[in-house]
């Protein structure tokens, strides 16, 4: 499909979006480019994303649509839930074992915690909020403060030592 096909303008366009990506967790997205359907049979509408990370991939109408529905879940599941204080973070990881492993490279001051970009997917007053962090394991949630991020990627590694140490060993 040639790039002058694509349409800065139609339905969905500018729409923000939240993606389930295997290997990254979820990832925000804007609906950039709309394509209209083709003449042919099997040649449905596309759309245009754009990750938080700057990578682009097409979707088509049903996934464009389960993405918004996941950004608005998201969304509502943030208002339920306020953010956990710095107190309720450290009472978590003393009784569970954990360890957050902070790290001076990243942005967040956390390994395994990615900053998602300042306000650029919130509506309304959460604008104001500044930037949500994301633990980096597919299924992580948007959490307000990179503290409860670096707890769910704790929780995340500590799971996977649980799996691996109950997997059956083979013999050779």
């Amino acid at each position: 499909v040639a790039d002058e096909e694509w349409l800065a303008e139609g339905k969905y366009v500018g729409e923000e979006l939240l993606r389930q990506v295997e290997g990254h967790g979820e990832m925000h997205a804007v609906v950039r480019l709309y394509l209209p359907p083709g003449e042919g049979e099997g040649e449905p509408a596309l759309w245009r994303i754009e990750h938080d990370d700057g990578d682009e991939e097409d979707l088509e109408e049903h996934e464009v649509r389960a993405a918004m529905r996941r950004l608005a879940a998201a969304r509502k599941e943030e208002e339920a839930a306020p953010p956990m204080s710095e107190e309720e973070v450290t009472a978590a990881v003393e009784a569970e074992g954990l360890t957050l492993l902070r790290s001076e490279r990243g942005s967040s001051g956390f390994t395994g915690v990615r900053v998602n970009k300042p306000g650029k997917w919130a509506k309304g007053p959460a604008k104001l909020r500044g930037p949500t962090f994301t633990a980096a394991f597919s299924g992580a949630h948007t959490r307000t403060t990179a503290l409860e991020a670096a707890l769910d990627y704790a929780r995340h590694l500590q799971q996977q030592e649980q799996e691996q140490q109950q997997a059956p060993v083979e013999v050779v």
